[in-house]
């Protein structure tokens, strides 16, 4: 099976918005990890979270500098609950103690707390590889929330009140609805549209002013389909091919109800995309998960039929070897306040502030 991370939903009115990306692809890592271990200390390797959390800086001392900090805003995050007569505060773990020389992290989390990882109820749930795929936290932060209400209802939906999307994304309180469109939104979609099927934005107004956010997106379809269109290869197999692949696949899978024209035309509306870098050990998951949802045993013609759909979708890496280096996209988080000041040493606000952070972004990315 794929790395899920599972938890429960309370842990979304948690705010992470002032996590780095990097921040959180380590936390939820560790929440995945974390997960039934109920008061248990894990041991986790500097290896295991990185490979979990795609992280690619190589440098030891920058590795731990990010644990301490993911740690730190930890403790800035309080879990409350409430009856009639108490209200109680806990933070998530009580221990995380990064030992430098062994390169492990040792974790253990609060009694209190417990249950959010543990004997969950109403839960959320994503693919930890999706998302640390993700480059904004801002798209990260929304692809959680969205998680919580994404099922197989023909029609899924999440609103929000605007002041509430800016205080759970920490949005800064200079920007105007511009430059939340520009540098807030506009990446959300960017990055989300891919992970939920039709995701669409309607922006509710009161008056002339934005009151809500409401995002919409469609159902998954079904199993054969859905994977189909996970990893199908877009355009390099010839009809033929095409052909003898699906016959192939409807035999194996004794049809279920689909047909090869029907599979076929939803192959032909896919959109071309970029392949995903994923290591050996991941593909080799991947290949249990489809073998498990499809109810099918290994074999050699399944592996091949596997292999063949998936060479357009996927890139076997290794991560460890230093031909690969992951291409980061910069955002205004990544900026030194330090550079947003005038030739006069005074801090920018204003239009001033948004070029200044559009020609510093500009360079950076290029």
């Amino acid at each position: 099976m794929g790395k899920i991370v599972e938890y429960d939903s309370k842990m979304n009115e948690l705010n992470f918005g002032k996590f780095k990306e990097k921040e959180m692809d380590l936390f939820f890592s560790i929440c995945y990890k974390m997960k039934n271990e109920g008061l248990n200390e894990v041991t986790l390797t500097f290896q295991e979270l990185k490979e979990l959390s795609n992280y690619s800086n190589r440098n030891l001392d920058r590795f731990i500098k990010d644990l301490e900090s993911t740690y730190d805003k930890m403790l800035n995050i309080k879990i409350r609950t409430e009856t009639k007569t108490t209200i109680t505060k806990i933070i998530l773990f009580t221990r995380y103690h990064i030992e430098k020389e062994d390169r492990t992290v040792r974790i253990k989390m609060h009694e209190d707390g417990k249950y959010l990882l543990n004997d969950i109820e109403k839960f959320t749930k994503f693919d930890l590889m999706e998302f640390v795929s993700l480059k904004s936290s801002y798209a990260k932060n929304m692809f959680k929330m969205l998680k919580q209400f994404d099922n197989e209802d023909s029609y899924n939906w999440y609103q929000i009140k605007i002041d509430d999307f800016k205080i759970m994304l920490d949005v800064p309180k200079s920007y105007k609805m511009s430059h939340i469109d520009s540098f807030v939104l506009s990446p959300i979609l960017e990055q989300l549209k891919p992970c939920f099927n039709g995701l669409k934005l309607e922006k509710i107004k009161k008056g002339v002013k934005v009151d809500s956010l409401k995002f919409t997106w469609k159902a998954k379809k079904k199993k054969q389909v859905e994977e189909i269109q996970a990893i199908k290869k877009r355009s390099s197999i010839g009809e033929r091919e095409l052909e003898q692949h699906l016959k192939q696949f409807e035999k194996v899978e004794e049809n279920n109800g689909l047909k090869i024209q029907e599979i076929k035309k939803e192959i032909n509306q896919m959109d071309q995309v970029e392949k995903i870098k994923i290591s050996k050990v991941d593909y080799k998951e991947l290949y249990k998960k489809y073998l498990e949802e499809n109810n099918i045993k290994h074999s050699i013609s399944v592996r091949k039929i596997f292999d063949t759909m998936n060479k357009s979708k996927y890139e076997i890496v290794e991560f460890e070897t230093k031909e690969y280096i992951q291409t980061k996209i910069y955002t205004v988080e990544d900026i030194d306040e330090s550079l947003l000041v005038s030739k006069n040493g005074r801090k920018l606000v204003g239009m001033a502030k948004q070029h200044k952070i559009k020609k510093i972004l500009e360079e950076m990315n290029s």
